[in-house]
């Protein structure tokens, strides 16, 4: 399996150049705060059962090519941190426009080749009960700083990196199931290791862990188009929802008709793998992966073309992946002209979230691009050519606008501007009232936690 997810992003992406996609450096106590790039990171997991407590070890080897404060993110507090074998301390730290808040090592470094080494607790969507453990990590692209970073240090979304877990269940009774986008090893029954491939990024990786009674799933293949025989795992808590085994067929079939679907219009797969978590609500994306409902199915899928296969390097460009799921589900309409401004692009440089507007005015956006497209075929073949050519690769709204440029030789910036960017000087902007989507809920840890 890992030979497969290393193919893959050899033949389709670089990890050498993101820096290149990091926020400028900034003043910090007569120096600068700095961005770096992890270059691998390695994290222990430990489940202590009978003590019900969990920690994380992490390493990371990263390089930066400035001196100053390096740069990265993690929400709880850290019990140690050594840099370089130095012990040292981690503080939060507000960007120049106090869009977000980072972790800023408390330890000036030249730029080259460091380790930083941080012990944190694990406390968020953990549950004791069955014997063993539920725990995951699952994010949301819909508030600040959630994504990885509120279980583990990473760093943002520009950066790609080769992620490994050491997963050691202590005191445990039970076996646990593991669900990961990665390849995954059980080296014993309490030690479970788990290789993700170097393009991941904080948006990417999908873990989640229970007692293997708790669970029940489905096992099958999908055949692409290009030969591969991809695994597809799908699973559900009966616990939770009725008629587990009528869910787990019916679920089978759409995700092959899906996965059929995506390939015609979009070319291979490309993820080796596909992991589907049936919670019955709400929807969120990963690398090949995905939490979701039955109705929410086929707008998770295609995110694992854009979003988790064209991958938004900042807030301001993760509107895009949504705008094109949502003109998906409404059926691919071919739009004219229409008015409004939404301001999905234009946000503080270090917006780390999607604007919801890219739910329903970004989707008529797309509908209206894929009509100026109309004699190039439409907006699809031009998504197809920028997966074949620019996949796992963090882009902007600039580099998109770039892209559909390229395919249509035409300037459609000033369209742009006009619809996702902040009105210039003496316009007015058109009042836009996000509504809530139906498949990507926003919700809270307390409500995550029901689907351990």
């Amino acid at each position: 399996m890992l030979s497969l997810f290393l193919a893959l992003f050899c033949a389709h992406a670089s990890v050498t150049d993101d820096l290149s996609r990091a926020p400028k450096s900034f003043a910090f106590q007569n120096s600068k705060a700095v961005y770096i790039d992890i270059l691998e990171a390695h994290y222990q997991l430990e489940y202590d059962i009978t003590g019900k407590v969990a920690s994380v070890d992490a390493t990371l080897r990263f390089q930066t090519d400035e001196a100053g404060y390096p740069m990265l993110d993690f929400v709880q507090n850290a019990s140690e941190v050594l840099l370089n074998g130095l012990a040292t301390q981690a503080s939060e730290l507000s960007t120049p426009d106090r869009a977000t808040k980072m972790r800023v090592i408390a330890q000036e470094i030249s730029s080259g080749l460091h380790t930083l080494k941080i012990k944190l607790p694990l406390i968020s969507l953990l549950e004791w009960s069955n014997g063993g453990v539920h725990s995951a990590f699952w994010t949301s692209d819909l508030s600040e700083r959630s994504f990885i970073e509120k279980y583990i240090p990473t760093n943002l979304e520009y950066d790609r990196y080769g992620m490994s877990f050491d997963i050691l269940f202590k005191n445990s009774q039970v076996k646990q199931a593991v669900y990961a986008n990665g390849d995954i090893q059980f080296l014993t029954d309490y030690h479970v290791r788990i290789q993700f491939p170097p393009h991941f990024n904080a948006s990417a990786l999908f873990f989640h862990t229970t007692p293997e009674t708790v669970m029940r799933e489905s096992r099958l293949s999908f055949t692409s188009m290009d030969g591969r025989v991809i695994p597809v795992r799908i699973y559900l808590k009966p616990s939770m929802l009725t008629n587990a085994g009528a869910q787990l067929k019916k679920l089978e079939g759409m995700t092959l008709k899906i996965l059929a679907e995506l390939e015609a219009d979009y070319g291979p797969f490309p993820h080796p793998s596909v992991t589907i978590y049936n919670a019955g609500s709400g929807g969120m994306e990963y690398h090949g992966a995905t939490m979701t409902s039955e109705s929410a199915l086929g707008h998770e899928l295609i995110h694992s073309y854009f979003a988790r296969g064209m991958m938004p390097a900042n807030g301001n460009a993760g509107w895009i992946d949504e705008a094109i799921a949502s003109w998906r589900d409404n059926g691919y309409p071919r739009g004219g002209a229409f008015s409004g401004n939404a301001n999905m692009a234009g946000r503080a440089g270090y917006t780390r979230f999607t604007d919801r507007q890219a739910y329903s005015f970004g989707a008529k956006f797309m509908a209206s691009l894929d009509n100026h497209l109309k004699d190039q075929g439409g907006l699809r073949p031009m998504l197809k050519r920028v997966i074949e050519n620019h996949l796992f690769s963090p882009f902007f709204t600039e580099d998109f606008v770039s892209w559909i440029e390229g395919f249509s030789r035409t300037n459609l910036m000033p369209i742009f501007e006009r619809h996702v960017y902040a009105p210039k000087k003496g316009e007015k902007s058109t009042p836009m009232t996000p509504m809530p989507h139906v498949h990507h809920q926003k919700m809270s840890l307390e409500e995550l936690q029901n689907y351990l």
